[in-house]
């Protein structure tokens, strides 16, 4: 089986990443792991305490690159070499894009990003996803 994580630096891409590495790797020690993350140049995420625009400012902790990083460890630790894809353009439709291509048989996502989400429980890439991919979507709270 082969997996496609999106993962963008926050808490529920971790989250993902995790219950992969914990849940299915014991059942299936042949699964194949594409990290899907976005375009090289990762914008900044707001730390979940930040509700205000201006607060922002300066603030970059190198998402995607920090993603990437935890995704390899945590594979690795397991014996395993994830492939990786990027995303360029359209989140959603990147995802959509790249599981095709690399022949994922489920979408793995995180319930949302860091940006702060009080009265949402899904994230807009997550709906959208969830909305167009004819491949297995599993979103991990």
């Amino acid at each position: 089986m082969k997996v496609l994580l999106a993962v963008d630096g926050s808490e529920h891409s971790n989250r993902a990443v995790d219950y992969v590495a914990l849940h299915w790797l014991p059942a299936d020690t042949a699964l194949g792991i594409v990290l899907c993350h976005a375009d090289p140049e990762p914008q900044p995420l707001a730390p979940p305490e930040v509700e205000d625009a201006a607060d922002l400012a300066g603030y970059h902790a190198g998402n995607t690159a920090i993603a990437l990083r935890y995704g390899r460890a945590v594979f690795a630790s397991v014996g395993l070499s994830p492939l990786e894809c990027c995303v360029i353009g359209a989140p959603a439709a990147g995802i959509l894009r790249s599981a095709v291509e690399n022949g994922a048989d489920v979408i793995v996502l995180g319930a949302h990003g860091s940006a702060p989400r009080r009265h949402r429980r899904l994230g807009a890439v997550v709906q959208e996803v969830l909305a167009e991919s004819d491949i297995p979507v599993l979103v991990v709270p």
